[in-house]
């Protein structure tokens, strides 16, 4: 970053990090995570067992029993949240970093320093908005009229409510799940979303500038290629949504005793589209790194042509042969280059992280014998 331009961090600002400082659950930039877990789950999810276990003594069913036998309520809360939460660390670390190195490999011209200034202070500033953040805090609350609809599982009986009179009615703990629990995670988690949005953003307006692109850089994708490292800043996040679908799974599984390849569909579904949001803005970037192999091709190629007939001549051979040798090492580099700025090994790595959550799910399932080839159909 030039020395006007603000540290760029998508995690350590906005309403909810403010409000984290000031109950002293955050020691800047993101230190004390287990104090805000424990915050968290204290919120979230402990009054439930024990709103559960009061509300057994006027019900003819155990509510304690029901929410105890829920495992997508405990994954979504003791689970996915403290990922969600944990991620913010990793995305602090890396997405920092991606954003200098395109000032410190000189990928950014002299001209475009201001305009990649702009670019970064923008996203700082969206990042710390209030409206953003009060927008999803009402999205959250809005939806809970319909958390009944939302929430419908297989098995009939949910511990959360009752059904009388043809209607559902919370039950005592369900009030809380309804209006703390729920709207607690689904803010943390459509935080996210902003948040990636923004990078994404950012991405696409430096994506605009006319970045000088080394094409014989060893990465593959001419000096790009820690951008891939910036997608990895995610993976905590994928993992959360793993986590997610693979609790749906059990509790379905175990109401109504579907095969694990009944999921195939939503686990291809999710997979998909999480590699997109994760990796499709990367491809913002595609189109310069079309230009730049396209250039390089053509600059490396007249240098070889011309060095050639010197070779054949035998023209200070010693000197020609390394000036060749050093002109084809480099044309083969930009023969290599990536149209993307990541190779499909690493969007494949990203897809088993996503399905991690998936593999104690089927061993639980499954007999051990039959847990490999379930898991291929599942995944191909």
């Amino acid at each position: 970053m030039t020395d006007c331009s603000p540290a760029f961090s998508l995690m350590t600002g906005g309403p909810f990090y403010r409000l984290l400082l000031r109950l002293s659950l955050v020691r800047p930039p993101l230190g004390l995570l287990w104090r805000r877990v424990a915050a968290v789950l204290a919120i979230a999810w402990l009054p439930l067992p024990i709103l559960a276990a009061i509300a057994d003594g006027h019900a003819t069913t155990s509510t304690l029993s029901l929410f105890l036998a829920n495992v997508e309520g405990h994954v979504r809360l003791l689970v996915v949240l403290p990922l969600l939460l944990a991620a913010e660390i990793p995305c602090h670390r890396r997405l920092g970093v991606a954003v200098e190195q395109f000032l410190s490999r000189g990928l950014v011209a002299d001209a475009d320093h201001s305009r990649f200034d702009a670019a970064v202070a923008a996203a700082l500033r969206r990042r710390d908005a209030l409206l953003p953040e009060l927008v999803l805090l009402a999205l959250v609350y809005l939806s809970s009229d319909w958390l009944w609809h939302w929430r419908d599982t297989p098995g009939g009986e949910v511990w959360f409510a009752v059904v009388s009179n043809g209607g559902s009615h919370p039950t005592v703990p369900g009030v809380w799940f309804v209006l703390v629990s729920v709207p607690l995670f689904q803010f943390v988690l459509l935080r996210w979303y902003w948040r990636q949005l923004i990078w994404f953003h950012l991405l696409w307006r430096i994506s605009r500038l006319e970045l000088s692109l080394p094409a014989a850089h060893p990465d593959a994708a001419a000096g790009l290629g820690f951008l891939a490292d910036s997608a990895r800043a995610f993976v905590l996040v994928l993992l959360a949504h793993g986590a997610l679908l693979a609790g749906r799974v059990v509790d379905h599984v175990t109401a109504t005793g579907a095969d694990l390849t009944a999921f195939k569909g939503d686990v291809a579904v999710m997979v998909v589209v999480l590699l997109a949001l994760n990796l499709g803005p990367l491809c913002f970037f595609s189109p310069q790194l079309a230009e730049a192999r396209r250039q390089g091709l053509l600059r490396y190629g007249q240098r070889a042509a011309r060095n050639i007939p010197r070779v054949s001549n035998g023209v200070d051979p010693d000197g020609i042969d390394h000036a060749l040798a050093t002109v084809t090492s480099n044309y083969d580099r930009v023969q290599k280059i990536r149209m993307m700025p990541f190779s499909l090994a690493f969007a494949g790595r990203l897809a088993v992280i996503i399905l991690l959550p998936l593999i104690p799910v089927a061993g639980a399932a499954l007999p051990v014998g039959t847990l490999a080839m379930r898991l291929a159909k599942i995944i191909l």
